[in-house]
């Protein structure tokens, strides 16, 4: 209990900093750990293998973005149920996810398992990297059936108010990875596959020992497989919420499917430098994203206890915040774009392209931050619908009509300039809808009105 933070309380910016700072380390060591395994799969096992990862990449996160989608909302709806105090509610939604999603990872698994080869050629991925694809992407998928409830369990915890616990579980998980892929790989001279390997055997056990750490620490939150009940009333409240959250994480999936498609058809060279770049790309994307997860758990539980003034001040905040910090990490990719590029291949053509997708996505990299800061506020108050809805239009009207078309005359740039054309068009709709109100006055009247879970918290209105 000590380590759970109450979002209604104390100084807007110090309160989402302090929630922040765990995710933060998280986050970059995730990406940094990312962006090692690209340097020895580059550099030991070859551009081929960089590239058979990149065109797994966009299916494995199509599966998986239904996933986040459904944590972003359990961490909203645990977020609703701890800042009103009701935890029996709390504790049901805990055990009513966990069957929802085991249940889930075995349908995935099996399907993509099944699947893979097919998917992966319909994708474009060419003769020289199918076969190293397939068996990597097939291995990686057995870890849905751990990676799902490792995510559930994290989202549990961010709800309560615990950003610190899940970062030690995850720095776990990256080093047993690292040093597996590193033992594999470089000592044992394993192929691509192992690296997948390494991948499954960190997520079971971590999720093992957050489990443990769990029951013992939490007991109000406990995984018991005895205790595990479903709640029908529970998951139609969390599909819900996560419904659309995941509808919106799958329509960005599905654009990286159709972005790696259009970067294919450009060839091995592409897709390796396309791959490579968006591991770096992250390293831009955590202030937004970050800092706008923290700020939708700030809402989630100022919404529950009506802190509305709260949730506006926090949001004032945290533009602040992602806005500077952004702009200092786009201008450090920009300037050294290509000299980060050769960490990882020393292929003139990858290093080319990788370094012209950082350059043009960077100068634009605020208007995410903005972005998805106003959208953090509509999922924390549960309008999730319309961040999705102005997802759908940004990447489906605009981007990928735009990538398109521009390909055709500018090549892989005009890929590239896309995407922040449809950032502009999703800021504008974001910032109009926010400035509308209309997110606050659903959630007062869903309080009201409705006797779906959270009912109790009608009564403090």
């Amino acid at each position: 209990m000590a380590k759970m933070l109450d979002l209604t309380k104390g100084d807007e910016r110090k309160t989402i900093v302090k929630y922040a700072v765990p995710l933060i380390v998280g986050s970059v060591l995730q990406n940094l750990y990312s962006l090692i395994n690209s340097v020895i799969v580059g550099n030991y096992l070859g551009k081929e293998a960089l590239a058979a990862v990149g065109i797994s990449f966009p299916i494995i996160f199509a599966v998986t973005s239904l996933i986040i989608g459904f944590t972003i909302g359990l961490s909203i709806v645990i977020g609703q149920y701890f800042g009103s105090k009701q935890y029996d509610n709390l504790k049901k939604s805990i055990s009513t996810s966990y069957i929802s999603l085991v249940v889930f990872a075995i349908i995935m698994t099996t399907f993509s398992i099944l699947t893979g080869k097919y998917l992966l050629k319909l994708l474009g991925a060419q003769e020289d990297i199918i076969a190293q694809a397939t068996s990597y992407f097939n291995v990686f998928c057995l870890g849905f059936l751990f990676a799902f409830p490792f995510n559930a369990t994290n989202a549990v915890l961010r709800g309560i108010g615990d950003s610190i616990t899940p970062v030690y579980f995850l720095v776990f998980s990256i080093v047993v990875n690292f040093v597996l892929n590193y033992v594999f790989v470089v000592v044992l001279n394993y192929g691509l596959t192992s690296t997948a390997w390494a991948s499954v055997i960190g997520q079971i056990l971590a999720l093992i020992l957050m489990i443990v750490y769990i029951n013992k620490k939490h007991p109000f939150i406990s995984i018991k497989l005895k205790e595990m009940k479903f709640d029908s009333k529970i998951f139609k409240y969390i599909m819900k919420i996560s419904l659309p959250s995941g509808i919106q994480q799958f329509v960005i999936a599905i654009n990286a499917v159709v972005l790696m498609s259009l970067v294919a058809s450009f060839g091995t060279d592409a897709i390796a430098g396309y791959s490579v770049a968006t591991r770096i790309d992250a390293i831009a994307s955590i202030p937004a994203f970050i800092f706008s997860s923290a700020l939708a758990n700030f809402v989630a539980q100022n919404a529950g206890a009506l802190e509305f003034k709260r949730i506006k001040n926090g949001l004032k905040a945290t533009l602040r915040i992602t806005v500077s910090m952004t702009i200092i990490i786009s201008v450090l990719i920009i300037i050294f774009s290509k000299t980060i590029m050769s960490l990882f291949t020393k292929d003139i053509a990858v290093i080319e392209i990788g370094s012209e997708y950082l350059r043009t996505l960077n100068y634009f990299y605020v208007l995410y931050a903005m972005m998805f800061a106003y959208q953090s506020v509509f999922r924390g108050s549960g309008d999730t619908m319309i961040s999705m809805l102005i997802t759908l239009a940004a990447i489906w009207i605009v981007r990928i009509p735009f990538s398109y078309m521009l390909s055709k005359h500018l090549g892989t740039l005009g890929i590239w300039l896309g995407i922040p054309i449809g950032w502009f068009v999703g800021l504008i709709l974001s910032y109009s809808y926010y400035k509308s109100r209309r997110w606050e006055l659903k959630f007062v009247m869903q309080m009201r009105t409705r006797h779906t879970p959270p009912p109790e918290i009608a009564d403090n209105i």
